[in-house]
């Protein structure tokens, strides 16, 4: 009797050491499932975060294009209505300068 006791145990041992090892597949398995949703998830959100700054970049990019382009047509405004009255300045200084001589 003692014998099959013992066998008994040694089957229970046996069954409780499947069953972990079991249950430690199972675990590893569930760890290695999610350790790849959370895989999945951070590239996409790493993904959409340097779309969205890439996004920006290129915003900010234009913007300091837009900026550029109107200080150089205000530049060229000025320079343009600098000449023009340098010209008209000109111009009515010559028309002083005939008035005068003609009258002398």
């Amino acid at each position: 009797m003692l014998k099959m006791d013992s066998i008994k145990e040694k089957e229970n041992i046996s069954k409780v050491e499947v069953t972990a090892l079991k249950n430690s597949e199972e675990f590893r398995g569930m760890l290695n499932q999610m350790n790849g949703e959370f895989s999945s998830r951070l590239e996409i959100k790493l993904t959409d975060l340097v779309n969205r700054l890439l996004s920006e970049q290129e915003e900010r990019a234009r913007a300091i294009d837009d900026v550029k382009y109107t200080v150089d047509m205000k530049e060229r405004m000025n320079s343009e209505k600098n000449r023009h009255q340098a010209e008209e300045l000109r111009d009515r200084y010559n028309q002083m300068d005939a008035i005068v001589r003609s009258e002398f």
